[in-house]
């Protein structure tokens, strides 16, 4: 969520070249199924949790920024944005101040609808022996 919130700020905000670009990265990844991504990404890495957590942020971030990226898009041109360029606000300032608590309440919800799919994701991981692994006790074979 956190990495897609980024992204989508950052490209929205500065627009052009850099937009295009960045688009075209999420939208390669957004054009794969996420359950496959994810499985590829847990074959490689030893399973685990942490192999999960990067699993899931790896397809999950991309769907965020796009939503992000049009929120700001659209808010670029409001007032209120013009008047803090006017007053002379950073573009830090703009994106962190401004920007970002406008884009806060559709990722709320937007983390509400995709947490079950997340759960999901990972239990069919688990399901294939890519996920979270159990405790072994020591000279216990199981």
């Amino acid at each position: 969520m956190g990495i897609g919130l980024m992204v989508g700020l950052i490209s929205g905000y500065i627009g052009g070249k850099i937009d295009t670009s960045i688009m075209l990265i999420v939208d390669l990844i957004l054009a794969f199924p996420s359950l496959l991504l994810a499985i590829g990404i847990s074959v490689i890495l030893p399973p685990g949790i942490y192999t999960v957590m990067i699993a899931i942020a790896s397809v999950g971030w991309a769907s965020f920024a796009r939503l992000i990226r049009g929120h700001v898009l659209s808010s670029r041109e409001a007032p209120f944005i013009e008047a803090a360029k006017a007053v002379g606000c950073s573009h830090t300032r703009i994106l962190l101040v401004h920007l970002l608590p406008q884009c806060l309440p559709l990722v709320v919800v937007m983390m509400g609808l995709r947490l079950g799919g997340y759960i999901l994701t990972e239990a069919s991981l688990s399901f294939l022996g890519l996920g979270a692994q159990p405790p072994c006790r020591a000279g216990v074979p199981w």
